[in-house]
């Protein structure tokens, strides 16, 4: 039985959501009344905005302000292009959301240097210049007052509202397929932690300025929604207080949840509705009900209502996975080994301003060994592996990866290039991804193996099931191999710190490198754990063949284990060797062993 028969063909799954569209549609349309209509059709049509804004900041954690001016472009350029080109409705709606998602793509290189409160001031910019735009753009856009939304055809207001419904199907079924995929269990480690994300192998700028073109694309798709289902806007319609109001939308429906965008926004649109006609008691009734679920459901409504149906259902509890397929190529060996040196550091200089942390440091990983660095606290180890992958600048020297030079003082590669030289790590802090499992945290090792565009993502393919598949079958192999002691479907804030590392190792073993960089892996292990540990990477080096460099402070662990032992002190080395040099090493033990 191949994959698609026993998962389900892409074809039969879409087939089944447009009939469940369709369906929606109809019944918005016909089933409710024209007032009724007209609520279902504005509820749609945020509920689409919600979805978009929840990938960027529930999934991928980057705070934006700016969906309304996303929903301007769409709601003013649809009605622009109907009034001034011959395109059509094809135009009216395809125009302003690709503007939209180029003008996202763009925002989202600012969320490479800017994060949290400062990248939510730069969007709230873009937002507060489209509304100058819309006020002072003269005629085209109805000189900053109401902009009738052109006819087309015969479309009445009550068949946009149903339209609306089923484009909302259509955009939950595209966001829960991405949320499924390595680009969701990508978002989620990235949210938590940029440089793990960057480590694991995900180009950081890719998901970023990816995530924020489909956001910005799904609220200028709900923008044109809009300026039908109303038929008319205006610019105070899309301003701060609407921005507030999708971000109130996702809080409290479930952040990083699909359904928790849909939620949210029905119940808070419904509810002025229900209390509609008390008078000054409605906001009273409308702040006390927010508060109570936000009191009672800090994580949302979603969140709290599908704790309590695995609960009470026994269907609904996560199972223990199986594996599926063959792994095609083993996790406890090196898919293709390389011939060459695994690292080599050549005379590396890093410097933070005037401070001198790691001063002409040279050392050579060879190839089926486990390699100790220790040294004191300060001693310039982190500071070396960081400048490995990139994460810190070169003052001088340059660093190998079978003998192709991956860092220079000259320039700096990011992590995901040197990732996809073969070598992944581990940190002192593991992180592992909020909201996954530990099963699709270390799944978060195959990223850079499996389709995980976020168009292929969203649309499910074929090729993306059957990576999923496969990822699924290496993380278990990892997690076997890493002796994992509790479920793969155990949610990762309900494990030990022990149990965390575990993970973060099978992660790195999943994704098949050839070189594995631990920095102090045994920090907060019981020692018998420690132990295990360590065997562990000497199986991996002398049966596996991979490289292992390990920073520790537990010098026992590295006398006992490595092949070779570099010492640092003052971010210089003073003495590399075997263990019974580095024991013997009068100079090791007056700075770091202790002399006796």
């Amino acid at each position: 039985m191949n994959i698609a028969t026993r998962l389900g063909a892409p074809a039969w799954r879409w087939l089944a959501v447009i009939v469940i569209a369709v369906a929606v549609g109809q019944f918005t349309q016909r089933g409710l009344s024209s007032y009724g209509n007209f609520v279902a059709g504005t509820i749609a049509v945020a509920a689409i905005a919600a979805v978009g804004l929840n990938l960027l900041v529930g999934n991928a954690g980057l705070v934006s302000l700016a969906t309304p001016a996303f929903m301007a472009i769409g709601a003013y350029g649809a009605g622009i292009v109907l009034q001034h080109s011959p395109l059509g409705i094809t135009g009216a709606v395809l125009i302003p959301i690709a503007i939209a998602t180029v003008v996202g793509g763009v925002v989202g290189l600012l969320a490479l240097r800017l994060r949290g409160f400062y990248l939510g001031l730069a969007t709230l910019g873009l937002l507060e210049a489209t509304q100058y735009v819309l006020q002072q753009g003269g005629s085209l856009v109805g000189s900053g007052y109401g902009f009738p939304m052109p006819a087309v055809g015969s479309i009445t207001a009550a068949q946009w509202s149903g339209i609306a419904a089923s484009v909302l199907v259509v955009v939950v079924a595209i966001a829960a397929s991405i949320r499924r995929s390595a680009v969701g269990r990508g978002l989620a480690l990235l949210r938590q932690h940029e440089t793990v994300a960057g480590c694991a192998g995900m180009n950081v700028v890719r998901l970023k300025v990816g995530v924020f073109a489909v956001s910005a694309g799904l609220g200028a798709l709900a923008g044109v929604l809009y300026g039908f289902v109303q038929g008319a806007v205006s610019p105070d319609q899309f301003n701060l207080t609407l921005a507030v109001s999708q971000l109130a939308y996702i809080v409290f429906g479930g952040l990083g949840t699909v359904a928790g965008a849909v939620i949210g926004s029905i119940v808070l649109l419904v509810l002025p509705e229900v209390f509609h006609g008390l008078g000054q008691n409605e906001g009273i009734l409308n702040a006390a009900v927010l508060l109570g679920v936000l009191i009672l459901a800090p994580q949302g409504m979603f969140p709290l209502v599908d704790k309590y149906a695995r609960r009470l259902f026994g269907r609904f509890r996560r199972r223990e996975p199986t594996r599926a397929v063959a792994v095609t190529a083993p996790v406890g060996a090196p898919t293709t080994p390389s011939t060459g040196t695994p690292i080599r550091f050549n005379d590396v200089t890093v410097r933070y301003g005037g401070v001198v942390a790691v001063n002409a440091f040279s050392a050579t990983v060879r190839r089926g060994t486990v390699h100790g660095l220790i040294g004191p606290n300060g001693a310039g180890k982190s500071s070396a592996v960081g400048a490995l992958f990139g994460l810190v600048r070169l003052a001088g020297g340059e660093i190998e990866v079978d003998g192709r030079t991956v860092q220079t003082s000259g320039r700096r590669n990011p992590p995901w290039t040197v990732a996809a030289a073969g070598i992944g790590r581990t940190f002192q802090t593991p992180h592992a991804g909020e909201g996954l499992t530990a099963l699709e945290a270390v799944q978060n090792g195959v990223f850079r193996g499996v389709p995980h565009g976020l168009v292929r993502a969203g649309l499910r393919t074929s090729a993306v099931l059957a990576g999923e598949v496969e990822a699924r079958d290496r993380a278990l192999t990892a997690l076997d191999l890493v002796r994992f002691p509790v479920s793969a479907a155990t949610p990762v804030t309900e494990l030990t710190l022990g149990e965390l590392r575990r993970v973060e190792l099978a992660r790195v073993l999943a994704g098949d490198p050839d070189v594995i960089v631990l920095d102090e892996p045994t920090s907060g292990m019981e020692l018998a754990d420690a132990d295990a540990l360590f065997e562990l990477l000497n199986g991996l080096a002398h049966d596996g063949g991979r490289s292992v460099l390990v920073v520790e402070h537990n010098v026992k662990l590295i006398f006992g284990y490595s092949d070779d032992v570099t010492v640092m002190n003052l971010g210089e080395v003073i003495a590399s060797g075997t263990p019974a040099d580095i024991r013997a090493d009068e100079l090791v033990r007056g700075a770091y062993l202790g002399a006796r």
